[in-house]
């Protein structure tokens, strides 16, 4: 890390990734302890699974953007996905005490959504929500006899297919959804 003053416990708007990026006050604050540096000690850029990147300015300490989640530990390495470990050594904290539930596992088949949610044309919340005029006309009478039918999405109760699985998403006629607000027939 490179800074325009010696005195470590402060910071000042001079201190730099190693890609020459200036870090703010909080990502400087948040990174003091970070292992995970350059040969001259400046931090490297790393992605944990997460949308927001360190200079996104959407990064935010108060929240779980940008942390991992450890769902157990062995000798000096924690499990944070399936077949996926990390050194501690990279890690800023753990607690080893802490025992996390997998991530659930979707399978194709029927499902009804448990809010109204969002047919997307990608599986992901980056991609673009489809229109009402885009569901297919089983999603539109579903939506008109649970009570609106020109809602941009799923309503509440609207049963459907998955034909594909990626992650949390699954697909239908419509589009892509997130079964996370889905429950399996």
């Amino acid at each position: 890390m490179q800074e325009s003053e010696n005195n470590s416990d402060s910071f000042n708007l001079h201190i730099k990734d190693n890609k020459g990026r200036i870090l703010s006050k909080k990502q400087q604050e948040y990174f003091k302890d970070s292992k995970v540096r350059d040969e001259n000690g400046s931090l490297l850029e790393v992605y944990h699974g997460t949308p927001y990147d360190l200079h996104s300015g959407k990064f935010d300490t108060s929240s779980r953007k940008g942390k991992i989640t450890v769902y157990e530990t062995k000798d000096n390495w924690s499990r944070i996905g399936t077949n996926r470990w990390v050194c501690n050594d990279y890690l800023v904290s753990y607690n080893k005490n802490i025992v996390y539930e997998e991530p659930k596992k979707y399978t194709k088949g029927t499902y009804i959504t448990t809010s109204n949610i969002h047919v997307r044309t990608n599986p992901g919340t980056k991609y673009t929500a489809k229109t009402y005029k885009q569901l297919t006309a089983n999603a539109r009478s579903q939506n008109k006899r649970l009570g609106n039918q020109y809602y941009n999405g799923y309503l509440k109760g609207v049963v459907c297919t998955v034909t594909k699985v990626n992650n949390e998403w699954g697909y239908t006629k419509s589009g892509w959804i997130c079964l996370d607000y889905c429950m399996k027939k």
